[in-house]
């Protein structure tokens, strides 16, 4: 059966074939074979967005904190996020929040909050 029929394209210079679609492999007699496609999940994509963003956000917290006037907002990278320290705090903190969540509870932020008004 021809690459197209599963969606592949092939493009080789004779010396191998470069596939578009890494589902797809040729076996040593030249066959297609239709490998498994792992399955993206639905919560991890999700958490793992929202703990960069919260590890971004406490990395300029204490920028801002400890260069006063001279904070200028600069971001991260991922690795000095994660090497500061910041990846495995927002970690915490994100999961906490969606446990809370899910237990219908408050997040420390809204208790915070709901004390401040008290």
């Amino acid at each position: 059966m021809p690459l197209e029929a599963y969606g592949a394209t092939a493009s080789g210079n004779g010396t191998g074939i470069h596939y578009t679609n890494r589902t797809m492999h040729r076996n040593y007699n030249n066959t297609v074979i239709r490998m498994r496609q792992q399955a993206r999940g639905k919560f991890w994509p999700h958490v793992r967005a929202m703990i960069w963003e919260k590890a971004q956000q406490l990395f300029q917290e204490e920028q801002a904190r400890t260069m006063g006037s001279d904070f200028k907002g600069i971001t991260a990278t991922k690795r000095e996020l994660r090497e500061g320290g910041y990846f495995y705090q927002a970690k915490l903190i994100v999961l906490r929040d969606l446990w809370l969540e899910k237990k219908g509870l408050p997040s420390v932020e809204e208790e915070e909050l709901m004390r401040g008004f008290v």
